[in-house]
């Protein structure tokens, strides 16, 4: 059973800032946007920690062969960039060097040891970590689920969304 943080990093900044992400919306999505492309400026601005000045090499290769289109033929990266600052201005807060992939991952991986500790040590339970994923046998779905939610609601007073896939 895999157990998927959904949109880890972003939920991360959000809390960061003492906000809570809107668990509703679909974090990914832009009205006439693939999320694909959404999803790969958001790791790009994360990884430069701000704007970047042109679409990622690897967005635009797998672009180009999914759909046979130069991505900046199709969409205008300033508009893009201001539709997704838009939608979660705390993107403005990133900053290279403090506030970037780096930070997030770091947060991230806090969460994801201290999962892997509590589940081992009082339950006895064996986890797999990949990325923002956890995986476990089916028989301890409930147990991770819980003490994953636990441990990110401990460090940044906030529950994220858990999914099981």
């Amino acid at each position: 059973m895999e157990l998927d943080v959904r949109a880890s990093h972003l939920f991360i900044l959000y809390a960061l800032q003492g906000q809570e992400m809107d668990p509703e919306a679909d974090p990914y999505f832009l009205p006439g946007v693939e999320r694909e492309v959404v999803k790969g400026l958001f790791t790009a601005m994360t990884g430069q920690g701000g704007r970047p000045s042109r679409f990622p090499k690897a967005l635009a290769k797998n672009y180009l062969a999914k759909t046979g289109r130069k991505i900046g033929s199709v969409y205008n990266l300033g508009k893009l960039l201001d539709a997704l600052m838009a939608k979660y201005p705390v993107l403005a807060k990133l900053k290279r060097g403090s506030l970037d992939w780096a930070r997030l991952q770091y947060e991230e991986s806090e969460c994801f040891m201290e999962c892997l500790l509590r589940l081992g040590r009082e339950f006895g339970i064996a986890a797999l970590p990949i990325h923002d994923s956890l995986i476990v046998a089916k028989a301890h779905e409930d147990m991770a689920r819980t003490i994953l939610v636990c441990a990110y609601a401990a460090r940044f007073g906030f529950d994220p969304e858990v999914r099981g896939e």
